[in-house]
């Protein structure tokens, strides 16, 4: 009996399956150990998933009692979420996963727009390398993918879309 055939996998395939393996594994205590912000973003989600949205600070000495603007609420929910199902490893995977999906996302635009398969490859591998100071299990890996959707839907020659489409990225 034959095996059916499998298709290769694509340029930006590779370097989300580098990233999503490479990130939780290699890089995952740097990635929820650097800073101390882990840990008040997931007291934060959980205060918000208990109580609802927060509007006084309740967590620091210095301002308790300020006001709160807590910007950061969605992606702290969703952190929280995913720490509930598996702990820290869990969000270490799911930060690998957000960090993998935004480069392969920026190879698969950059091939999209014509550029070389190999210049493609290893701009979205530099861009990642460059950009890996700034992967921690914080809120603003939601924005980098973000960025990365965002500058996809917006280069599309698309008339008739609504602006407001784009306003919750």
């Amino acid at each position: 009996m034959r095996l059916p055939k499998l298709p290769s996998p694509s340029l930006p395939d590779v370097v989300f399956v580098a990233l999503a393996l490479m990130v939780p594994l290699a890089l995952g205590k740097g990635l929820l150990n650097s800073d101390g912000d882990l840990g008040r973003h997931l007291r934060v989600g959980e205060y918000i998933l208990n109580h609802g949205l927060l509007y006084r600070d309740i967590f620091s000495f210095t301002k308790l009692g300020q006001p709160f603007v807590g910007y950061e609420w969605l992606s702290e929910v969703g952190f929280t979420g995913v720490y509930r199902l598996g702990g820290l490893p869990a969000v270490s995977v799911a930060c690998g996963l957000l960090v993998a999906l935004t480069y392969a996302l920026l190879t698969r635009w950059l091939l999209a727009r014509g550029v070389d398969p190999l210049l493609a490859y290893l701009t979205g591998i530099l861009a990642a390398m460059l950009g890996s100071t700034h992967w921690l299990a914080r809120p603003h890996l939601f924005t980098l993918l973000a960025t990365a959707i965002l500058i996809s839907l917006l280069e599309r020659d698309e008339r008739g879309v609504q602006p407001w489409i784009y306003l919750p990225l």
